[in-house]
């Protein structure tokens, strides 16, 4: 009786390897697969390749932690970048793709290229984009694949590459946005008796004011990003640096 109780509990133990073992296989052979479509090359050299790409599934719905490493295969530096990012769902055998963009912009504005002594990307240098948070779809959503694409890429010399299916509208209405922002906060400063500190008090507001706000995100971007680099070089270096930027006819 006890050798029969030994060898059902070695063949319970067994099974649950087993059977853990396959479970672990499945679930592995269910991770969505990430496929990249690189640039055209030119001369044998892909000009800028991406790398590897990774990311995380804790559900089939839902990704997390995505990273991109890429690489400026020329020897001309590069000032903007946009890396088309699209997620393929399954839902009871409807397929859906749902299309996100990352970017490196290194320009925005002139005044924030030299505030904080932005440069482009040189000959041989790797960039990483990364998304760290979570995009979810909601079962029966299943997440089955990652597609990768250097939508858009400005050198410094202007010339470009890429499909440009989104990507120069994407840097844009970024500048667009700087633009206006600093368009804005020049009138006001004008307004208050050219008084950096005025102004400074202007960059420090948690919303963009209303006549500055755009149904486009990226130019709300675009403002956005020049108020907090105006706000970060008054508090860094004083009033003589805003004042210095705000008097710059562009």
């Amino acid at each position: 009786m006890r050798k029969r109780t030994i060898v059902i509990c070695l063949l319970i133990t067994a099974a649950a390897s087993v059977a853990g073992a396959l479970i672990r296989r499945d679930k592995q052979a269910r991770q969505p697969s990430i496929l990249t479509s690189q640039l055209a090359p030119e001369a044998g050299v892909i000009p800028v390749e991406i790398l590897r790409a990774t990311a995380s599934f804790p559900k089939p719905d839902e990704v997390q932690d995505f990273s991109c490493v890429i690489q400026n295969n020329t020897t001309k530096g590069i000032r903007s970048v946009v890396l088309a990012y699209t997620i393929v769902t399954d839902n009871n055998g409807k397929e859906s793709k749902n299309l996100l963009s990352l970017w490196r912009e290194s320009l925005i504005h002139p005044d924030v290229r030299e505030a904080h002594h932005f440069r482009p990307l040189v000959a041989g240098e790797n960039y990483t984009f990364t998304s760290s948070g979570e995009t979810s779809f909601g079962s029966p959503n299943v997440i089955t694949r990652i597609e990768l694409s250097l939508d858009y890429v400005e050198f410094e010399d202007g010339s470009r590459l890429g499909a440009d299916s989104n990507g120069s509208r994407i840097i844009g209405s970024i500048r667009k946005g700087a633009e206006n922002y600093k368009a804005w906060l020049v009138e006001k400063y004008l307004e208050q008796g050219r008084s950096a500190n005025a102004a400074a008090d202007l960059l420090k507001a948690k919303d963009l004011p209303p006549e500055l706000q755009s149904p486009d995100m990226y130019i709300n971007q675009g403002a956005k990003s020049y108020r907090s680099h105006m706000l970060d070089a008054y508090t860094t270096h004083g009033a003589a640096e805003l004042e210095k930027f705000l008097n710059r006819v562009d």
